[in-house]
């Protein structure tokens, strides 16, 4: 009777002991991932040099720049969309043409787009004029950035959107909603983890 007793207790201090060494466990594992360091390899800000001149010399946040870049590359400065956009911050061949001419950037050609301070450079100088565009409207101007400037406008006028991150719902292209999305979700992030 007395050995049955004995390992009825050894097994419930197993089952403490387990519980106990668990909770200590995923007490641990929830600091580190609240953790301003392991965030920061989750959310890495690789560039960050071009990313702040780039950003100071459009005036735009430095980490919305590397939101938009993490949400469209994860920083692979060779990434290519099945449509043809190209590089970190992920343009188009024909938008950072125009980009360049408005921006005056020298000797420009679409292979640039693959070298992370020209894309960078391109990319948050197209940022900047979508958000003067737009007054200045984050939600819209990401829309913009992903969805195309006259859709985005045509979305506005038609009252088929109205421009607000509560009703990106109403925002007909999917790929455009997802991105505002991840955009903005990275960007505070960013904010949490660099600022």
């Amino acid at each position: 009777m007395a050995l049955t007793n004995n390992g009825g207790q050894w097994k419930l201090f197993k089952k403490l002991f387990y519980l106990l060494a668990f909770s200590a466990l995923f007490l641990l594992l929830c600091g580190l991932l609240s953790s301003s360091l392991l965030g920061r390899l989750f959310y890495p800000l690789h560039y960050e040099a071009e990313i702040r001149a780039a950003a100071a010399a459009n005036r735009v946040d430095p980490l919305l720049v590397a939101a938009v870049i993490y949400t469209e590359s994860s920083f692979k400065p060779g990434a290519e969309s099945p449509r043809g956009a190209r590089g970190l911050m992920q343009l188009m061949p024909e938008t950072a043409n125009w980009v360049a001419g408005q921006a005056g950037y020298p000797a420009y050609a679409p292979e640039m787009l693959y070298e992370p301070r020209c894309n960078i450079e391109l990319g948050t100088w197209y940022l900047a004029d979508l958000l003067e565009t737009f007054s200045g409207d984050l939600v819209i101007a990401l829309a913009a950035y992903n969805g195309g400037r006259g859709e985005v406008s045509r979305w506005l006028e038609n009252e088929i959107w109205d421009g607000t991150a509560a009703n990106l719902e109403q925002v007909p292209f999917a790929e455009t909603r997802h991105f505002v999305r991840r955009v903005l979700k990275t960007y505070q992030r960013y904010t949490e983890l660099y600022r």
